[in-house]
């Protein structure tokens, strides 16, 4: 409980390597899995 962050993430392999800039951020984040309190799948 309490250890998870709510990080965002990349899922493909251009975003891995960069080829959408630096300025690019995910909009994917731990939070649409995940309860962040709790660690239980949603």
């Amino acid at each position: 409980m309490g250890k998870l962050y709510n990080i965002s993430f990349k899922t493909d392999d251009q975003t891995r390597v960069g080829e959408y800039g630096t300025d690019f951020h995910s909009e994917i984040k731990l939070e649409k899995f995940f309860n962040l309190f709790t660690g239980e799948f949603i």
